[in-house]
């Protein structure tokens, strides 16, 4: 990746909690959901070029990828050149962490920094919305209480949490999730919390483990045999609470420290070998972010 002058970590996300509020007359789900990004990512390197040329894991080399539709995007709408990307991919796909997404999101900001378009977060927004609900969150990548389908974005100042991440080794189809949930046309089921997202209190560690909740297990779990025994051996090892991420198929546990998410993590690895186990970090609000803490 030496050869490219433009490098980026496009960072997974977890949904501390996520709740099913309806579905809109679009067949579009309306959503809440706590989203944090976590210190788990992909490296990407771009560089400027003649044609779009992505080199990576062989699945991803197609027009599909979000990667080419977001370069692609931008080449419509501003005319750019060509792209080269250099792609090392460690997040789990259909693992419910959004990599594609965060993936799209980082070839967005690096395209137009490359090609010196001037566009900020609200210019970029409309066109990541384009490639999926959750890619305006990438573009800024910091904890973010979500509605509507998920664009609809309030910063919250959570801190840094330690976190422990189990992925089976298959993905989930987040449609096949969605329709297991059975949730006709125009139905309202809840209404949206009544959060004071600056107050730093409601962040909290302990208050996060109250709210920690997925009305997408109820969808996942016909799809996932497993949902219950992963969740089950995060707890038995110390997590303060579990659930599965997005619409799976990983699944998350909130843990007091890094000792006991990194112990934990040794742990689960030995007992479930064909999964993959990772301990990471919620990453710190972006202000925070940006003064180094």
């Amino acid at each position: 990746m030496n050869s490219y002058p433009f490098q980026a970590r496009s960072y997974a996300k977890i949904n501390l909690f996520l709740r099913v509020l309806g579905r809109r007359k679009d067949g579009y789900h309306q959503l809440e959901s706590l989203m944090a990004p976590v210190s788990l990512y992909d490296d990407l390197a771009f560089a400027t070029g003649p044609e779009f040329t992505y080199e990576g894991p062989q699945w991803l080399n197609n027009c599909e990828n979000l990667i080419y539709r977001a370069w692609e995007l931008l080449q419509k709408h501003y005319g750019i050149g060509g792209l080269r990307v250099a792609h090392r991919k460690n997040i789990p796909a259909g693992g419910g962490m959004g990599g594609g997404s965060s993936n799209a999101a980082a070839t967005l900001s690096a395209a137009a920094q490359l090609y010196r378009l001037n566009l900020g977060y609200r210019e970029l927004a409309p066109l990541a919305l384009q490639l999926g609900a959750d890619v305006p969150f990438f573009l800024r990548c910091t904890p973010a209480l979500a509605r509507g389908v998920g664009e609809d974005l309030m910063d919250v100042p959570l801190p840094p949490q330690h976190v422990v991440l189990i992925n089976p080794g298959y993905g989930v189809s987040t449609p096949a999730v969605y329709r297991n949930l059975g949730l006709s046309m125009g139905a309202q089921v809840a209404k949206p919390g009544n959060f004071e997202v600056s107050d730093e209190d409601l962040w909290k560690l302990s208050h996060l483990v109250e709210l920690c909740y997925n009305d997408l297990e109820i969808g996942a779990r016909p799809l996932m045999p497993d949902l219950d025994v992963m969740r089950e051996a995060l707890l038995q090892n110390g997590a303060l609470c579990s659930r599965l991420s997005g619409s799976g198929s990983t699944v998350f546990g909130l843990y007091a420290d890094r000792e006991s998410a990194q112990q934990a993590r040794e742990l689960i690895a030995s007992a479930l070998p064909e999964a993959s186990v990772y301990a990471v970090q919620t990453l710190p609000p972006l202000t925070e972010a940006h003064a180094g803490v």
